[in-house]
């Protein structure tokens, strides 16, 4: 995608069907206008991401070491792109989408805005 492109770029990567699109539901839900990306793996993921500039957030299901052991993260942080884990463990490095969610969790996490602190 273009940079001059405004649309809102959400990643969605999680081996449970279910999770992606319980996640990929709420963006559109929450920002009708956004345009979402559900990837099964990690290495599926950095694949499809070849084809954006930024993505403006990204849902990972993953636990925070595996997830630093791959290339994604430092790819995404390099577009200034919100991580958010997904799952039953606090992240360290990353903001934590708690499993199991509530629809005000994830709406929650979506509209928030700005770098995570």
């Amino acid at each position: 995608m273009k940079s001059s492109d405004t649309t809102p770029i959400y990643l969605v990567v999680a081996h449970q069907p279910l999770v992606a699109q319980d996640i990929a539901d709420a963006v559109t839900e929450e920002i009708p206008r956004a345009q979402v990306i559900v990837a099964m793996s990690v290495s599926e993921a950095i694949g499809l991401l070849a084809g954006f500039e930024k993505v403006d957030v990204a849902f990972i299901e993953a636990k925070d070491a595996a997830l630093a052991a791959t290339s994604l993260p430092e790819a995404l942080l390099l577009a200034g792109t919100r991580i958010v884990l997904v799952g039953p463990e606090t992240a360290i490095r990353w903001e934590t989408l708690p499993m199991p969610f509530s629809a005000d969790d994830l709406a929650q996490v979506i509209t928030r805005k700005g770098p995570l602190s």
